[in-house]
């Protein structure tokens, strides 16, 4: 590498650039950043991304490859003109997998140079970008190709965070209803406290359990019975606010933790949720249909309780006081003080 005043420059901010860039798991922020860098210091167009399975044919069609990021919509040219040309430096193997035979392929087309380069694979598709050189005397060639390789690594460094965090969070999704579990819900209840301490943000606690369900296992056996769950988790997830979360305690069991409401909304929202339940049918095969009610307690934070334990235990005595009353109710301590001042 010719070490010039403009080399040293660049070789700087090329420094900077990758110390500061930090892995955060998106992609679009790598490719924001990358683009940044090259239209700032190498005079470039802006980047595009696209994308292709590694399992095309030879026979390569524009129909098969995905423009993934593309921040300057005008810059899009290079779509239709210059793409397949630039998959001609692919070459197939045995197996018909279509691969980079180099990491950087630059071509000159309409007057104009065209780099691209190989950014990394997820799952089945190959990731490349492309750019073209606008003003032709800051492009530097070896500064290119100490960059494409730092975004190649960098672009493993994502996939590497985005497996773990898969892992992780499946750790916290029930197999029957994929709804959270109780592990997390652990976890969502310390947060929302403390939430409440800094901004004091109230919140409402659901506590959920579905009416003589042990006669469905009994009756239509276990699979039925999963089946069922299956389908009111759906239901009651649909039936919540985006900002709200549910949760299979265990069993036949369900918790909300609904954010930013006053207890008399928050009873109406569990009354709800108990009319739509038992107007609703289940449908869980041809011949098997179910219409179910269940019994909703609610707790609210800070006035039923003060502690994570405390705010679930309290739902929980107001679900079995649902059960008691009758079932295929709601029970909650603002109903109840209604009724005593009555």
């Amino acid at each position: 590498m010719k070490t010039t005043s403009a080399t040293n420059d660049l070789l700087t901010a090329l420094s900077k650039f990758m110390s500061d860039h930090k892995c955060c798991g998106l992609k679009e922020r790598l490719f924001e950043e990358v683009g940044q860098f090259l239209g700032d210091n190498m005079g470039t167009s802006s980047l595009i991304v696209f994308s292709y399975s590694q399992k095309i044919h030879k026979a390569k069609k524009l129909d098969v490859i995905r423009t993934i990021w593309n921040r300057d919509k005008r810059n899009s040219e290079f779509d239709s003109i210059s793409l397949n040309q630039f998959l001609e430096h692919l070459e197939q193997d045995e197996n018909n997998d279509i691969h980079w035979n180099q990491p950087i392929v630059s071509r000159e087309l309409d007057d104009s140079v065209h780099h691209g380069f190989y950014i990394g694979e997820a799952k089945t598709q190959v990731y490349f970008g492309v750019v073209k050189e606008v003003e032709k005397t800051k492009f530097n060639h070896d500064i290119f190709n100490i960059l494409t390789k730092f975004v190649s690594n960098a672009f493993v460094n994502i996939q590497m965070w985005h497996d773990v965090n898969h892992a992780n969070f499946l750790v916290h999704i029930d197999d029957v209803t994929g709804l959270y579990n109780q592990r997390r819900l652990q976890k969502d209840l310390e947060h929302v406290v403390e939430r409440h301490a800094k901004y004091n943000e109230e919140f409402v606690v659901f506590f959920i359990d579905i009416d003589h369900f042990k006669e469905v296992n009994d009756n239509h056996g276990h699979l039925t019975g999963t089946r069922l769950l299956a389908e009111l988790a759906t239901m009651l997830k649909e039936a919540l606010r985006e900002s709200d979360l549910i949760y299979r305690y265990g069993g036949d069991e369900f918790v909300m933790i609904i954010p930013n409401v006053e207890p008399s909304m928050a009873y109406r929202m569990a009354q709800r949720i108990l009319d739509q339940v038992k107007g609703s049918v289940f449908v869980i095969s041809e011949k098997e249909r179910f219409q179910i009610s269940v019994s909703i307690g609610v707790a609210h934070f800070p006035e039923d309780a003060k502690t994570v334990d405390d705010i679930l235990i309290c739902a929980d005595k107001m679900m079995y006081h649902a059960k008691a009353e009758g079932r295929g109710r709601v029970s909650a301590s603002y109903e109840l003080f209604l009724k005593k001042s009555s």
